[in-house]
């Protein structure tokens, strides 16, 4: 939970009284590696912070092809918001890569506590801003012209990954085989 009063902390200032509350509406969910958190196509109405671990989204195709389409490490807001439709059905499975630990919040109760509690806006912006950038690196990563260089920038933005999850995973993200991706990290 620290992480999260730090996360908090860099935006705003929270008081103890605020902090308590948050903490009155937040649950601590234990996962597995290789857990499935969300499913897609399912109904899910909570956010999540990621307090310690790393979690992949991903989509399955026609023909049962998983596509990872981005990486949240620990300090990191997950924002279903975004990645769900209309019936709060999400769009994305998430899956813990490592053994990892989400702070979960009901949507409509943290949507309740922001209405009640204005002052946090620039939290919000915060977790708003970041996702764009996560998207709009994820989007300069795969718009690389080589493979090599898609790699390397991916690299550049998740140092901390390349030795912490399935290369696998790696190689979906960037569009790549296994095999190619293996073969860029023996030449780099």
């Amino acid at each position: 939970m620290q992480n999260l009063r730090n996360y908090i902390s860099a935006c705003v200032n929270i008081s103890d009284e605020t902090w308590t509350k948050l903490l009155a509406i937040a649950q601590t969910n234990l996962f597995s590696k290789d857990e499935i958190v969300v499913y897609g196509g399912h109904i899910t109405r909570k956010e999540y912070f990621v307090a310690s671990g790393v979690i992949r989204s991903f989509i399955v195709d026609d023909q049962g092809n998983e596509h990872t389409n981005g990486f949240f490490g620990a300090g990191n807001f997950i924002t279903l918001n975004s990645r769900r439709t209309e019936n709060h059905c999400s769009i994305y499975n998430l899956q813990s890569l490592t053994p990892t630990t989400l702070i979960a919040f009901e949507t409509r109760l943290i949507a309740t506590f922001l209405q009640e509690h204005k002052y946090l806006t620039a939290l919000v912006n915060k977790i708003k801003t970041t996702e764009k950038e996560r998207l709009l690196q994820r989007d300069h990563i795969i718009l690389q012209a080589s493979s090599k260089d898609k790699y390397k920038q991916f690299v550049k933005v998740y140092p901390e990954l390349t030795n912490q999850v399935s290369h696998i995973h790696v190689a979906s993200y960037l569009g790549m085989s296994p095999v190619t991706l293996s073969r860029i990290r023996n030449s780099v």
